[in-house]
């Protein structure tokens, strides 16, 4: 979808198409450009943790909101490196208990990612 785009009028359009649709929720650029934003956070990640690749990944996300960020970088990491996935811990910082129930159920009920430890949490 993103691809299609012809340029910074198709962009605002098919934004304005997204926001309508979900009406009042707020869309942050990982909703927007999904599965691509989280898989550009994933590849530099594992870019940078490549010299280090046999210590485990701790990602850390500040707002992690509805869990739409953390469930596609592990999705991703878990495609890449499925090896750097299995020692990975993501942490995810959430003043919001609504939202951190959201974003538990996202990551490790829809995504199968494991809570509270390695690949996932």
């Amino acid at each position: 979808a993103f691809r299609a785009l012809a340029g910074a009028d198709d962009y605002h359009r098919a934004l304005a198409g997204r926001y309508a649709a979900l009406s009042s929720q707020w869309l942050t650029p990982v909703e927007v450009f999904k599965p691509h934003y989280a898989n550009a956070i994933a590849d530099y990640v594992l870019r940078r943790h490549a010299p280090r690749r046999d210590r485990p990944l701790k990602v850390y996300e500040l707002g992690g909101g509805v869990g739409t960020c953390a469930a596609g970088v592990l999705d991703r990491i878990r495609e890449r490196a499925p090896d750097v996935y299995e020692r990975t811990t993501y942490v995810s910082v959430e003043i919001s208990e609504t939202l951190a129930a959201a974003q538990e159920r996202a990551v490790v009920d829809v995504a199968g990612h494991r809570g509270g430890g390695g690949g996932g949490g």
